[in-house]
């Protein structure tokens, strides 16, 4: 509608100028006031048409700022649209409409020329199972089990996440996690620290929650829902990938037995607090894929 009335503006400013341009011509000419009467009326028709259009752009920039979701929490579901069957405001998890590339095939082949035991495949089985003790910690407030997984900073992010919730009374839920797809996305190294990101696409339950009775806050869909997930991780460029039975797992940095399991917080053989180490894949960022943030599909990048 607002583009009809737009089009409809410009054809009536031409139309204005065509008609006093034909008028001239009618009476064999104009003095100099009618010439100057005719440039202002033109420059109006002009000024006129200029606000209309600057005001449709004002207000379509307007529209779409409070349609898009400034994902200050990358994993806090915040985007509202309306509810067809009901009359009222339903509150989803914003989902870019953007597929990155899958680069699993030569992001492997760079990794295993420093470490030939690195499989792209069993990484992101790896991968999928600390998103999904990730997602379930938060859904339990506890962060523990999380501990050996993940940055600090990344740590005590989701801990203020947690904090910030509850001292207004909710929690975020994440139940009946699936992940359709996981693959890699974008691998960087420098001299010392090499990066990997991998992409998760699936559908779960997510929504906010009374943090003491556990019941959905009003205005929250409880249906499953798409998300798209970019998880990056980091380890020193000295790392080598430690298999157990097959499968991609952490070392404990106190007496070096693997750890199998990524939701342990303790060695099973020495006891000892599992902690970040420099030989392991360590969680150091997580981003929800919206359609406002930006991505980078680059796939290799060597400094």
């Amino acid at each position: 509608m607002k583009k009809v009335l737009f089009a409809s503006a410009v054809v009536a400013a031409l139309m204005i100028g065509c008609m006093f341009s034909l008028s001239a011509d009618a009476v064999g000419g104009m003095d100099g006031n009618s010439l100057a009467l005719l440039i202002f009326i033109f420059i109006f028709c002009v000024a006129v048409v200029s606000a209309v259009a600057a005001s449709i752009i004002s207000q379509n920039k307007k529209k779409k700022e409070r349609d898009s979701y400034d994902f200050t929490n990358d994993i806090t579901p915040a985007k509202v649209k309306k509810n067809k069957n009901k009359n009222t405001d339903v509150i989803k998890l914003p989902v870019s409409d953007l597929v990155p590339n899958n680069y699993t095939e030569i992001i492997n082949a760079e990794i295993r020329k420093h470490d030939e035991d690195f499989s792209g495949a069993k990484f992101c089985d790896w991968g999928k199972n600390v998103l999904i003790r990730m997602l379930t910690s938060l859904t339990e407030n506890h962060l523990a089990e999380m501990r050996s997984l993940e940055t600090d900073k990344l740590f005590y992010r989701h801990g203020k996440e947690i904090n910030d919730a509850l001292a207004q009374g909710k929690k975020n839920v994440y139940k009946n996690i699936i992940i359709n797809r996981a693959y890699l996305q974008l691998y960087m190294r420098n001299s010392s620290v090499e990066h990997l990101t991998m992409y998760a696409y699936g559908n779960m339950q997510c929504y906010m929650a009374n943090a003491v009775t556990d019941e959905p806050l009003p205005g929250y869909l409880t249906d499953r829902q798409k998300f798209k997930y970019l998880l990056t991780f980091e380890r020193s460029v000295k790392a080598k990938t430690v298999l157990v039975n097959g499968i991609q797992a952490m070392v404990c940095q106190s007496c070096g037995a693997p750890v199998d399991d990524v939701s342990d917080i303790r060695c099973d053989y020495c006891g000892s607090e599992l902690k970040i180490c420099e030989h392991n894949w360590i969680l150091c960022d997580v981003k929800a894929m919206t359609n406002n943030i930006p991505l980078d599909d680059r796939g290799i990048v060597i400094f």
